[in-house]
């Protein structure tokens, strides 16, 4: 009964930021308590965030979207990668200017990335590889920002392959 009422409000309310982050709390949260459990929720949970991130391009949602990888990147790949190269396209379109303008923008999604390749599961990285090329130009075109905590992200990003032997 709470997902379909959290899917609901977040369909709603996708450009009221203060909803979004408290709906993207509440998921993370349910997600870490159900567990597996909550394998069945993957596909709903997914085009729901998509959703609300095309409407409106909020890190929360891309940290959500990061919870659903570390969880359930193993066991429901197919659905992740898509959520995934979805999130990717979206971030990648936009201007780098602006992504520099929301560095917490980019830095969710360089965690995103970091969570992706950390995933011990090869259909996963196989399925999200068109992106991660894309991704790594991204990341090694924004050095110039002077926010720390984004260079730090992308910097961990950038060292996660070698990291889990993923060259």
């Amino acid at each position: 009964m709470v997902w379909p009422s959290l899917e609901l409000i977040l369909r709603v309310w996708a450009v009221d930021v203060e909803v979004v982050e408290s709906v993207c709390t509440c998921v993370e949260s349910m997600l870490r308590t159900l567990g597996s459990a909550a394998r069945v929720f993957v596909v709903s949970f997914g085009s729901a965030l998509l959703a609300a991130y095309k409407l409106n391009a909020l890190p929360a949602i891309l940290s959500t979207s990061s919870v659903l990888v570390l969880l359930f990147g193993e066991s429901n790949p197919a659905e992740v990668s898509q959520i995934v190269l979805e999130l990717s396209q979206a971030v990648l379109s936009l201007p780098e200017q602006e992504v520099l303008q929301h560095v917490h923008l980019a830095q969710s999604y360089f965690t995103l990335w970091s969570r992706c390749v950390k995933s011990s599961h090869a259909t996963l990285i196989e399925q999200v590889q068109a992106a991660l090329g894309p991704t790594i130009e991204f990341a090694l075109r924004i050095f110039k920002s002077d926010f720390k905590p984004l260079v730090t992200a992308m910097l961990s990003f950038l060292v996660t392959p070698c990291k889990t032997r993923r060259v």
